[in-house]
């Protein structure tokens, strides 16, 4: 029985999106860093992951959503759009070095991973630092950027780890 590739990839899409989203709000720890509502998560292990899986426009959606579901659910409205955009860019990022790097993308070397996993907390160190100056001020946003590395290097970590582990699975092969 032959299916539908769309049907696949919306069903896979919103399953990362609900993985980012659970990975975000059932595994976090406030960072009591001053002037800063951070808390780190394991979330982006989740956001890097759909990225590589799911491509850029999929693994992108699904970043996004999942993230910025999670910044609403604990009251940070003024964050929902800000994250959603910054989620999805850091899949989308993670996903073009990874091609770039990578011999073939079924491989899921480590090397490669590690550099998207880099290049894509990166953005998103970035784009909190930017957002939190227009709306704060740059002093005030910069204390965010702690808590921020800490939550990449752990989302590296992870994201690489779950990797190597999955990928003896089908669930790659599933996406085809």
């Amino acid at each position: 029985m032959k299916t539908n590739v769309s049907i696949k990839k919306i069903v896979f899409t919103a399953l990362f999106a609900a993985l980012a989203f659970v990975a975000t709000v059932v595994i976090h720890i406030h960072i009591p860093v001053p002037g800063s509502v951070g808390y780190v998560n394991l979330g982006d292990c989740m956001v890097l992951l759909s990225g590589i899986v799911l491509g850029p426009i999929y693994g992108g959606l699904a970043a996004g959503i999942g993230s910025a579901l999670a910044d609403a659910l604990y009251g940070y409205w003024i964050y929902v759009p800000a994250t959603f955009v910054i989620k999805m860019l850091m899949a989308v990022v993670a996903y073009y070095i990874y091609i770039m790097l990578a011999k073939e993308k079924e491989g899921y070397k480590i090397l490669p991973l590690s550099a998207a996993g880099v290049v894509g907390e990166i953005v998103m160190v970035v784009g909190y630092l930017l957002y939190e100056t227009v709306l704060y001020t740059f002093p005030t946003a910069v204390l965010g950027v702690v808590s921020n590395c800490m939550q990449g290097i752990a989302g590296i970590i992870v994201f690489v780890l779950i990797t190597q582990v999955i990928k003896k699975t089908k669930l790659f092969t599933m996406l085809k």
